[in-house]
Formats: C-alpha cells, structure tokens, sequence
C-alpha cells in the first residue's frame, strides 16, 4: 500500500477543486509513493501530533488544516514548521491535508452535522457553482446543508442537543428568547462565512457554526435568527472520525491512529 493510494481515496471524495481559492488542501510535503503501514489522522497537524506520528511509526498524515496555509518565504529547521518539515523527512513522514474542499464533499463534514442533529429535508445551504467548470463537472456541490428537525425544540431544548451531539460544555448563542422554538436548521461547520441573505432565503430558525465575526454576529442578532457557535474544533472534529471510517472501511491492513488533540480555547 503506498501514500497516493489512501490519498487517492480521500480526493475521490473530496476533490481539489472543491477547495477555496486561499486554500492550501492537498500534498503538503513528503513522498506519495512511500510505502505505508499505519496513518494518523488528525484536525490540525500541531507538534503534539507530529510526537503522536513519530512515537508511533507513522507514514502518513492525513490533517484537516493544511499546515502550509501561507507560504514559507525561508525555511530555519530549527522552530516552528521547519523543524516539523525536518523531522517528518528524517522520519519519512508524508503529509496531506483535506480542507474546505472535504467540508463542501457530499459525504463530508456539513452532512456530518447535518445527519449528527438527524436533519430530515437536507438540502444545499448555498450553491458552490463558482468554484468549479460546470461544463466539466456534472455535479452540484453546497457550502453548508440545512434541514428540519425531527420535532420543534425550545431554545433550551435546542442548545442541549447541540451540547450532547458535539459533546461540548459550552456553546456561544446568538438572538430568540427561549420561549420560541426551533425546526428548520442551518449547519456551517468551521467558520461562517457571513452570507445572511441566504439563510433569510431558505427561511432558517436556527444556524449552528464554529465561527463568527462580531459584526456578523450583530446582524443575525438583528433578524432574529438563533445562532449557536459551537466552536471550531468541535464542529470540525468529526473530521478525525470520519476520515478514519473511510480508512478503515477500504484498507483493512493499514493501522489508523486517531489524534483528537484539544481545543485551544478555554473556559475560565
């Protein structure tokens, strides 16, 4: 079993095109033709996980968040991401992340919320057609999904599912008094990218997300629509889970560590 076949995997679901343009998905160093053993999958390839790779006889890497979001104007393989990229190469490590293009997929981490909070109706939150040749690609893809719950909720109702799905102490909410209820359901996982319009138009109580602008925040407020940030890390997360089923499901001999890490943020 060799790199670019587990890679391959992963791009038939996700494919790099889906990405946005400030994107970074994809190869961000190492071999594709290496010989591969065991795979950790990890949210963001920090340099816990990269301990967690070498002390495990690591081949592969696969992160949500590429690690090469900017580009390296020089190198020093003495700190930060010089000293990862240097450790990986004497450990023959290979490394590869599936970002938004893998949040976009049909079978990624937006319908992952969306089945997770059992969202019945699911439909695209919004179109994505600008990001690919239509003419070549004879299939629609959509930022975010929105659904309807099985039964309306209160907003305390609400906010405990969220908390009990994502397994998640703390939640930050926006709007509704907690006398109105909730069925029609927005989920964005990572960060919002602020198209209120849209969720006016598809007529959603509710938006669960990772992040939000404060400025964004103040203008859901100001239409009345419930949003829960819920956190990057949490909505995102699933990733690891997901990613390993994949894995797991289609290379029965190859070992799969899962790295969930911690969320940055504390609670105080």
């Amino acid at each position: 079993m060799k790199c670019k076949d587990i890679i391959s995997l992963i791009e038939q679901e996700a494919p790099l095109f889906l990405q946005e343009s400030y994107d970074n998905s994809g190869l961000q160093w190492g071999n594709p033709e290496n010989e591969v053993e065991k795979v950790l999958v990890c949210l963001d390839f920090t340099q816990e996980a990269l301990k967690a790779a070498i002390d495990n006889g690591v081949q592969l890497v696969i992160s949500h968040h590429p690690i090469l979001f900017e580009p390296l104007k020089s190198i020093n393989t003495g700190i930060g991401k010089g000293a990862m990229l240097f450790d990986c190469i004497q450990n023959n490590i290979t490394v590869y992340a599936s970002h938004t293009n893998f949040d976009v997929a049909d079978n990624g981490l937006n319908q992952y919320l969306a089945d997770a909070f059992e969202l019945q109706n699911i439909i695209g939150l919004k179109n994505y057609y600008n990001h690919y040749n239509r003419q070549l690609v004879k299939h629609e893809y959509s930022l975010g999904r929105v659904g309807n719950l099985k039964e309306k909720l209160k907003v305390d109702e609400f906010i405990s599912l969220i908390k009990q799905r994502l397994d998640i102490p703390n939640v930050r909410v926006i709007g509704k008094r907690n006398n109105d209820e909730i069925q029609n359901v927005a989920v964005f996982c990572g960060s919002f990218d602020g198209d209120i319009e849209v969720l006016k138009e598809k007529k959603v109580d509710a938006l669960i997300t990772g992040d939000l602008k404060y400025h964004i925040a103040l203008a859901l407020e100001e239409i009345d629509i419930l949003t829960v940030d819920a956190g990057h890390y949490h909505t995102e997360k699933p990733f690891i889970k997901v990613i390993s089923d994949m894995l797991k499901s289609n290379f029965k001999d190859v070992i799969i560590i899962e790295h969930y890490g911690n969320d940055i943020f504390s609670f105080r």
